[in-house]
């Protein structure tokens, strides 16, 4: 809590509960690492709120982020190995994952395929691992994001990758809620069946 006692950020949380009691029917928090979870509970008193988290479990650990689900209305998650603990202090808690918006995508337009494989994500280990196991197999792999070949890609520039590539390759990050308990032993395996598929 002694991070949110320096001037600036007291008087920053206070120019956000005056503004956010004017009126607004939602009041929708995100990226909230410089807010005070006591703020959200003052405002959530005066207006229906929504936390949003969308960031990994060590940066929920890092900011406390079930703090701010447990004093906002209602909450969600991208990242389902966060529900439980989101849902412990907030039942209004919802597993609900990214998406990109569709008008983005020029579905008319012949754009050519002038990539093979595109993966647009952030580096881990897991990633690395699947990725580095496909070019060392000769197959050429474009990554964009933090850690790869090329930036980060958003918006219409992420429309306009996706549309040059041939295959566009998924690779989840641990705890997203798509690699099941199940599966886990399988697809740390660097012959995972997406690797597998594309050496066929």
């Amino acid at each position: 809590r002694f991070y949110f006692w320096s001037p600036a950020r007291r008087a920053m949380n206070r120019l956000l509960y005056q503004q956010a009691i004017k009126g607004y029917d939602l009041v929708l928090f995100f990226k909230t690492d410089t807010l005070d979870w006591l703020t959200v509970k003052r405002i959530t008193s005066k207006v229906d709120t929504w936390y949003f988290f969308m960031d990994p479990p060590s940066e929920a650990r890092r900011i406390a982020a079930h703090l701010y689900a447990k004093y906002a209305t209602g909450a969600s998650v991208t990242f389902y190995s966060l529900l439980d603990r989101f849902k412990q202090v907030n039942p209004s808690s919802y597993w609900i994952i990214e998406g990109e918006r569709l008008d983005n995508f020029d579905r008319a337009s012949k754009v050519e395929k002038n990539m093979d494989v595109v993966f647009v994500g952030s580096k881990d280990a897991h990633r690395e691992r699947l990725i580095t196991y496909l070019k060392q197999a000769g197959i050429d792999v474009h990554w964009f994001g933090q850690g790869g070949d090329y930036p980060p890609v958003f918006g219409r520039d992420f429309c306009e990758v996706y549309q040059k590539s041939k295959i566009i390759l998924h690779i989840n990050r641990d705890g997203d809620g798509f690699r099941s308990e199940e599966h886990t032993s399988e697809l740390q395996s660097p012959d995972h069946l997406v690797c597998r598929l594309l050496l066929e």
